[in-house]
């Protein structure tokens, strides 16, 4: 398990930059991201995970590779299709399908434990999608967002984004990890907190209604 470095395999024009960085800074960073996941999604107990916001599939990609039955979904069509492409190509069993997070079915999409990373930061009704998320977790939940304001401070450093104080286009929700944790915890028992550079990434357990 937690074999990071070989599992990259997906190819999305999306998820290149990001997954596929030729840059060393960049590619240890990633790595260490999925390092803290695949960390978190072993300390859950976990064996099948639903990925809500899954873009190309990268995430889902990585958790089937390490022993994980993983199903996801994205609003993106085009994301969607790509996912599907680059499972299919490399023969792992998972199922994608389009959906919008905020039409999410307790009963229908109810799964063992649930990923949601790098989507908070887009929604604006984030107190409504928290809902959504814990309502179809059975045990788990693992939720990531960049930790501010070390990610526009990075986005700086690297000349990024200079005009908007290095915010990246579509964030409109920033936290530190106290704000975040603070948030989530009014809808779920917070277990672990990792802080992969430049991330927050929490394990909950959802609140027993």
């Amino acid at each position: 398990m937690n074999r990071i470095d070989d599992m990259f395999i997906f190819e999305g024009e999306k998820s290149r930059e990001k997954y596929h960085s030729k840059n060393p800074i960049s590619k240890k960073l990633i790595q260490d991201f999925m390092r803290s996941l695949l960390a978190l999604a072993e300390l859950s107990g976990s064996s099948r995970f639903l990925e809500i916001g899954c873009g190309e599939g990268q995430i889902c990609g990585i958790l089937a590779k390490n022993g994980f039955a993983v199903k996801g979904f994205d609003i993106s069509a085009d994301s969607i299709a790509v996912a599907r492409r680059e499972a299919e190509r490399h023969a792992l069993d998972i199922h994608f399908f389009q959906k919008d997070l905020y039409e999410i079915d307790s009963k229908i999409d109810r799964e063992q434990a649930v990923v949601c990373c790098e989507v908070l930061e887009h929604l604006k009704d984030v107190e409504g999608a928290l809902n959504r998320i814990f309502s179809v977790a059975e045990n788990r939940v693992i939720l990531s967002v960049p930790h501010e304001p070390m990610w526009r401070f990075l986005n700086m450093l690297r000349g990024k984004y200079l005009t908007d104080w290095g915010n990246t286009p579509g964030h409109i929700q920033h936290w530190t990890k106290k704000e975040f944790v603070r948030l989530v915890s009014r809808h779920a028992k917070v277990l672990a907190v990792r802080l992969p550079t430049p991330w927050i990434m929490l394990l909950c357990e959802p609140k027993k209604m």
